[in-house]
């Protein structure tokens, strides 16, 4: 009997790609049942991880060495309930720092794990105006960068660099001379990154892990953040002829603007996006009458690897799915198959574009389509939460973890698209689409549905972890995904 048990476990884990990653007893936590968060952290150099588990008012942290041997756990008081929000981290000499923020963003707060004394420290940051409002960070091993623009001046945008010892300090940085110089009409960064919301403002930048699959619901976002090992990205297309692309760059992570132009539609004006990955940018242009897909070179935007075409009374050749309509009225909220060109345009040209590119068994997945518009501030619906602002998936943010929120919404679009298979040369090649890191995440879901409880999702080094929280094992597991 034991053997047999022993055979399915194994084959179970060989179905799904899935290898056991760390694990918590949580029976060694009293109030194991309060948890409604968890998180877990690398830290590369050392070759450690750390688990964070949080209740409303008390967090536990847990040290991993690279063995997957608990070195050692602190529990913390927490901070202040209004700091809901993880938005970065620094791990530095057996210490681990979390900064969190307020719902409006104009607060920020830490707490430090010191896992060699074995105690924590909770403390809140000074912020010099009211009006600041959080926009992105970006970590490295030594320190925390986080970016504010002021909502009452708004060509004003702060850099705030963050150590390990709780200490901080600000720079003023001002966009206006170098959007203006690459020629771009609208030259205050606010115009782009800020929408109106009532009486109130929102920023409007979503964090992007390209690494893995992304849908239209996230990828149609107009204004987004790549993240990569020396810098990262932010691209903003709002406007129709270019692609503004701001570099920040290690060490100083000063912003640097450059354009890369779009193409333009023959007919009449419509909408536009662009999605980076690897070293290329795809952007697609779109109305009701034509779609133009281009993939370029990100540092030689004049290097055209390939244009895809498609007038509205043309077959699109490229596609390997039907056109795909999700949530439709006269589906009852299901799929369904549309036939013509023209109405993808037409959905397209009335939606929010978009396009993602994930590489899949050698091959680059390609999803082109639209989403429906939301009301300002970029909420959308998701079973079982309501309303969701698109920067947030539950207390988990895409600042802290994008692909968290990319799995979350995964499953849940209101999107028009086509799916499409591409060689690595960017050729059009016929076949299915087959399953991704997401979708063999949520068959092993299936067969162990009654054990998921407390649910985590993290990216490292080209796997995806699923944490949860085990009723039957009476622990809290990571178990490791291949992409």
């Amino acid at each position: 009997m034991k053997i047999t048990i022993i055979l399915l476990l194994l084959f179970v884990n060989t179905c799904f790609g899935q290898y056991p990653f760390l694990e918590i007893n949580a029976s060694d936590i009293q109030s194991r049942w309060k948890i409604q968060d968890a998180y877990l952290i690398e830290d590369s150099k050392t070759n450690s991880y750390y688990a964070i588990l949080e209740e409303d008012k008390v967090t536990h942290g847990f040290k991993f060495d690279g063995t997957g041997t608990l070195v050692n756990r602190i529990t913390s008081e927490g901070l202040k309930r209004k700091y809901k929000e993880i938005i970065g981290h620094i791990i530095k000499n057996n210490k681990l720092l979390l900064i969190q923020k307020n719902d409006k963003g104009n607060k920020f707060a830490y707490i430090q794990y010191d896992f060699i004394t074995g105690k924590t420290k909770e403390a809140e940051y000074d912020i010099e105006k009211r009006t600041d409002r959080f926009v992105e960070s970006y970590c490295t091993s030594d320190r925390c960068i986080i970016y504010t623009i002021d909502i009452s001046n708004h060509n004003s945008l702060k850099k705030w660099e963050y150590t390990i010892d709780g200490t901080s300090s600000v720079k003023e940085i001002f966009l206006t001379k170098q959007l203006r110089m690459n020629g771009i009409k609208d030259n205050y960064l606010s115009s782009y990154i800020i929408e109106s919301q009532g009486f109130s403002s929102n920023i409007n930048l979503v964090k992007v892990n390209n690494k893995i699959p992304n849908n239209i619901e996230i990828t149609a976002n107009p204004n987004k953040m790549y993240e990569y090992e020396d810098g990262f990205v932010w691209t903003l297309d709002a406007d129709l002829e270019h692609t503004i692309l701001i570099n920040f760059d290690y060490p100083e992570f000063e912003p640097v603007v450059r354009l890369i132009k779009k193409s333009e539609l023959e007919k009449n004006r419509g909408t536009s996006n662009s999605f980076l990955f690897e070293d290329k940018i795809a952007q697609v242009m779109s109305n009701n009458r034509e779609l133009i897909v281009d993939f370029k070179s990100v540092e030689n935007p004049e290097l055209l690897y390939k244009t895809l075409r498609v007038d509205k009374k043309e077959e699109i050749e490229f596609k390997n799915t039907p056109i795909l309509q999700e949530g439709a009225t006269y589906s009852f909220g299901g799929t369904r198959k549309l036939e013509k060109t023209s109405k993808l345009l037409r959905k397209m040209s009335s939606q929010d574009n978009g396009i993602s590119v994930n590489k899949n068994d050698d091959h680059y997945h390609i999803t082109i389509g639209g989403k429906r518009k939301q009301n300002s501030g970029g909420g959308m619906m998701m079973p079982g939460f309501g309303a969701v602002p698109m920067g947030a998936f539950g207390a988990m943010t895409t600042s802290f973890n994008p692909t968290f929120f990319a799995y979350g919404v995964y499953s849940n679009t209101g999107s028009t698209r086509i799916e499409c298979l591409f060689d690595q040369d960017l050729n059009h090649v016929e076949g299915e689409i087959t399953k991704n890191v997401f979708d063999r995440i949520d068959d092993y879901k299936e067969v162990n549905e009654r054990n998921i409880k407390v649910e985590s999702i993290t990216y490292f080094n080209n796997r995806v972890i699923l944490g949860y929280l085990s009723l039957r094992e009476d622990r809290y597991l990571f178990k490791s995904f291949e992409l």
